[in-house]
């Protein structure tokens, strides 16, 4: 017989040192996790009109978005942004709260008050998630905003959703991929929006049938060719724009040539006569145009940006920040341009140590929102949230595997849901009566997935044959995965295991049961996966210890405590700028990156290369150090140790292009 080391100390009492009491053994806890309530704030319209910002945002947010108040910690951001906009001494403003914490109003409502009070062509804020089903689940916020916005506003605020998902050219549309974007519609709210074409977005609903005019998904070229007021991406696609495609750089605020009738964008040298590039159409409907530079550089959920994703994508925002200064210095001197960076999320704990390391900023030039550790009690209440409440069901099974375990559990769950009688905190709910429970499940590998999937179809196919059970890994492709999302929403899926592509951000309609087989490596990712949870109204967690992992005993015996003060359990997020090896790479990026910035090219060639040897010694050598070193943003003592190393590799593409 094992009997776990989990022992329920609450009858205990403690007396001159002496804890009188029982202490009984038990085999799995349980225990209610009350959510802190964030305090309240101001009216959108009296904290806006404090700050002098536009009067339409706020009968926006007050009128059609329903919100009576802000939070104090929307206050606090939003003012610091606004700070940082300003152009004064602190262009950098990292903010953190709990998950559902309203840190996306937070950094939208000044986004959108620069793209109202700035008609100027061009994108003003570029914001990058790590997933994208993040991306699109985000892209969905920012489109119910700017659609009861824009009804206010004589110019209508444009969107722009930029990653793998959006086809390269008008030959790679279909249906299938249109379909690959859950778009929720903002009118109807049941409906899907489907980009019909290069200008509208179509509701699939057919009682609805909204169609909106200002959303950029159709294609990459429209994204080029128009940039939008507000751009959704990720490094990885615009580190490529950045180094071989000197035409795309109209979001980063450079003149290009614009075919009206395809998309395409061209950065010829002199007068461009036709649209004639392998994708182009051939036409003469081409026009110049100088879009503005972006005055905003957001990273949501950035406590992803660790380890050596968070290095290189460090340096590429580095390098785009620096892009950005040049095109701006270059073409727009009479446009009063600042750059913020806002980095967002729920899981900081260090950081003062994180800012300075990932936008490399110096003490002084950043807002921290709390300010540390100890200030984020300000902004919550010391009562709970009574609206939203995680009970949590930890177990550590040894008679039966942990996927069996999962398996049964979710069986057991879903048979008293839909015969009537569900899980006690959903009695009370009346839609709870006789449906499935929408069950979120995350694994740490994608193997798992696969056999927990096949467990559990396999354990409810005799007495739940209509129980419909999916996943969402990186095993299913991106068709697959939308349709996932889609369907899970619509209630037509009920069960869905998925890695960290759905760990952060995605606000699904109702989440009833959150189930975790095995405790991830991080106690800031088993938050975030929590936290999809009680977002909306009561949720159970279940977490299925696995026996043969030391963590997972850890935290199958101290999960309570540590989910009591998150705060102090969240743990420091591993960056730094040192790594010589990313340093390298970066640099020789930073090279092809001068010369899509200095040459004017309707792409990368042989030829771009080779006009390196023209500034290979003298003054104009000295320039493209000075502006590789400038670009990626690195030490003096790191410049003249990597130099030798930039010397060698300029020297090598330079005799291979010739």
């Amino acid at each position: 017989c094992i009997t776990n080391a989990v022992f329920d100390v609450s009858a205990l009492k403690e007396s001159n040192g002496v804890w009188e009491g029982a202490i009984t053994f038990r085999d799995h806890a349980t225990f209610l996790e009350e959510i802190p309530k964030l305090k309240e704030g101001s009216s959108p319209s009296d904290f806006l009109a404090k700050l002098g910002m536009q009067k339409k945002l706020a009968e926006t947010l007050e009128s059609d978005m329903k919100y009576k108040h802000l939070t104090k910690f929307q206050e606090d951001s939003i003012e610091k942004i606004q700070d940082a906009v300003k152009g004064t001494e602190r262009d950098t403003v990292l903010i953190s709260a709990r998950t559902g914490g309203g840190k996306t109003e937070a950094f939208m409502i000044p986004i959108l008050e620069k793209c109202i009070s700035d008609d100027s062509m061009g994108t003003k804020a570029i914001i990058f998630y790590p997933t994208k089903p993040l991306a699109n689940d985000q892209a969905s916020r920012f489109i119910k905003v700017l659609y009861h916005l824009n009804k206010r506003l004589q110019r209508k605020l444009t969107l722009g959703i930029l990653h793998g998902d959006i086809p390269k050219n008008e030959d790679n549309v279909s249906q299938e991929k249109n379909e690959g974007l859950p778009f929720e519609c903002p009118e109807c709210g049941t409906g899907l929006l489907r980009p019909t074409d290069p200008k509208k977005l179509v509701c699939d609903n057919e009682k609805c049938k909204q169609a909106l005019d200002f959303v950029w998904a159709y294609t990459r070229p429209q994204i080029y060719s128009s940039p939008p007021d507000i751009l959704i991406t990720n490094p990885d696609t615009l580190v490529w724009d950045l180094m071989v495609r000197p035409h795309h750089h109209s979001i980063f605020g450079r003149p290009v040539y614009a075919c009206k009738d395809c998309g395409m964008t061209y950065a010829p040298a002199g007068r461009k006569a036709s649209c004639n590039a392998q994708d182009g159409c051939n036409g003469k409907n081409l026009e110049q145009i100088t879009p503005c530079p972006p005055s905003f550089l957001v990273y949501d959920e950035v406590h992803l940006c660790r380890g050596s994703f968070g290095i290189n994508c460090s340096f590429v925002s580095s390098r785009i920040e620096y892009m950005i200064k040049k095109y701006a210095e270059a073409f727009h001197k009479d446009y009063q341009h600042t750059l913020t960076k806002i980095g967002s999320s729920a899981t900081i704990a260090n950081g003062s140590e994180f800012v300075t390391r990932f936008f490399n900023s110096s003490q002084g030039k950043y807002w921290l929102v709390p300010e540390n550790n100890e200030k984020s009690e300000d902004y919550y209440e010391e009562e709970s949230d009574k609206t939203l409440r995680r009970h949590h069901v930890y177990t550590l099974p040894y008679a039966y595997p942990s996927e069996s375990t999962v398996g049964l559990a979710i069986q057991y769950l879903q048979e008293r849901a839909k015969n009537g009688k569900p899980p006690v905190m959903f009695e009370k709910e009346k839609a709870a009566i006789g449906n499935y429970l929408q069950t979120l499940a995350f694994v740490n590998a994608v193997k798992s997935s696969n056999a927990l999937i096949t467990q559990v179809r396999r354990t409810v196919a005799g007495d739940l044959p209509d129980l419909q059970v999916d996943g969402h890994t990186t095993d299913f492709d991106k068709s697959q995965r939308s349709k996932v999302e889609r369907d899970f929403n619509k209630g037509s899926l009920h069960v869905v295991f998925a890695t960290s592509t759905l760990e952060v951000g995605v606000d699904f309609r109702k989440v009833d049961c959150i189930v975790i087989n095995g405790f991830p490596y991080s106690f800031n990712d088993y938050l975030q996966r929590i936290g999809r949870g009680g977002r909306q109204g009561d949720s159970i967690v279940l977490t299925v210890c696995q026996n043969w992992k030391p963590i997972d005993h850890y935290y199958y015996s101290n999960g309570i405590h540590a989910l009591k003060k998150q705060h102090a359990n969240i743990e420091p997020i591993p960056i730094t700028r040192d790594n010589t090896e990313a340093i390298k790479k970066h640099l020789q990026g930073a090279v092809f990156d001068y010369i899509m910035r200095n040459k004017d090219t309707d792409g990368f060639d042989m030829d771009n290369i080779s006009s390196i040897a023209s500034i290979a010694e003298g003054d104009k050598r000295q320039d493209l150090n000075r502006e590789v070193f400038e670009s990626v943003n690195i030490p003096n003592d790191f410049q003249k140790q990597c130099l030798p190393q930039l010397d060698q590799f300029i020297s090598e593409i330079t005799q291979e292009a010739l």
